[in-house]
C-alpha cells in the first residue's frame, strides 16, 4: 500500500451517527477486497464487539495499556472466506478514561499503543466512543485521519460544526510531533457520511445541504438511507451487512460509500 496512513478514526460525539456499524460494514468490504484489515473498538459500550460476534474479557482489550502493557493479541474474525481482526472493547475500557487522564502525556497512550501493529495492516479503522472527553481525544489523536458519520437531521445538521471544531482542534495537537498533518492543504477529516437518510421526510432534502454547506471542502459521501429492519438482524446475528445481505439496496450503498472513502484517502478498488 503506498499511502502512508495507515489508522482512521470514526468520529462523532453525538450518538445515533450510525459510526459503529460503519466502522463493521466497511471493514467487511475492505478486507473483501484483499486488505488486511484491524478494527478497534474504542467505546465501552462494546457494540462493534458484539455486532462482530465476539464477547471478550477485559485483558482483551486496550485496556491493557494502563499498565504499560502492549496490546493484547487481535481477536480473528471471518464471515464465509472473509476475515479480519478486532481488538474488542468491554464496559470496563471506561477505567481507560481515567489513566489517560492521570498520566504524563497520557493522550498520546493510544497512539504508541498502535504504532507496532501499523506494519501488520493495511488500515487500522478505530470506532471512538460518541464523547469529546479523554479517551475520544486519545482516540483521534491515534489516527492519522478522520471520517465523520452524520445523522442526515438538522439536529445532525448542527451537532457537525461542533465535531468538526474538535477534530480541527484535535489535528493541531498532532502537529507538534506529524506537522505533515495540514502540508499540502491536506485536511484531518476526509470524509462526511450522512447517515439514516429517509426521503419520506421533508428535513433531509435541507439537513443534507445543511451538511454540505458546513462540510465546505470536506469530501461528502452519498447519504446511507436509513434500514433498520437489516440493520438491526445484521447486529443481532453479530455479522455485517453486507455479508448478511449481498444484493441489497443497504449494501448497494454501503459499497458507494466505499468507494467515496478510498478516493477521500488516494486510493481506488483493487488497490492495496
Amino acid at each position: 500500500m503506498a499511502n502512508a496512513e495507515k489508522v482512521y478514526v470514526f468520529f462523532s460525539h453525538a450518538g445515533g451517527s450510525g459510526k459503529t456499524t460503519l466502522v463493521r460494514d466497511l471493514g467487511y468490504l475492505l478486507a473483501k477486497s484483499g486488505r488486511r484489515i484491524l478494527l478497534v473498538d474504542l467505546d465501552p459500550q462494546a457494540n462493534l464487539t458484539r455486532w462482530v460476534g465476539l464477547d471478550p474479557a477485559i485483558e482483551d482489550t486496550a485496556a491493557v495499556v494502563v499498565e504499560k502493557r502492549a496490546l493484547p493479541e487481535p481477536k480473528r474474525v471471518a464471515f464465509g472466506t472473509v476475515g479480519f481482526d478486532v481488538l474488542p472493547s468491554h464496559p470496563d475500557l471506561t477505567r481507560l478514561e481515567l489513566e489517560v487522564v492521570r498520566q504524563p502525556v497520557g493522550t498520546l497512550i493510544l497512539r504508541r499503543a498502535l504504532n507496532p501493529l501499523r506494519e501488520r495492516y493495511d488500515m487500522i479503522l478505530v470506532d471512538s466512543l460518541p464523547s469529546l472527553g479523554p479517551l475520544a481525544f486519545s482516540a483521534a489523536l491515534a489516527a492519522d485521519a478522520a471520517v465523520v458519520p452524520v445523522e442526515t437531521t438538522m439536529k445532525g445538521a448542527q451537532t457537525l460544526g461542533t465535531t468538526l471544531q474538535a477534530l480541527a482542534e484535535y489535528a493541531e495537537a498532532l502537529t507538534a510531533f506529524s506537522p505533515e498533518t495540514y502540508e499540502g492543504g491536506r485536511r484531518f477529516v476526509r470524509l462526511i457520511v450522512p447517515n439514516h437518510h429517509d426521503k419520506r421526510t421533508k428535513t433531509d432534502g435541507p439537513a443534507i445541504e445543511a451538511i454540505k454547506e458546513i462540510a465546505g471542502e470536506i469530501p461528502v459521501a452519498p447519504p446511507l438511507v436509513s434500514r433498520p429492519g437489516p440493520h438491526r438482524e445484521a447486529a443481532s446475528q453479530g455479522v455485517p451487512l453486507p455479508h448478511l445481505h449481498p444484493a441489497s439496496p443497504a449494501a448497494q450503498e454501503l459499497e458507494a460509500v466505499l468507494d467515496a472513502f478510498l478516493a477521500s484517502v488516494g486510493l481506488v478498488k483493487g488497490t492495496v
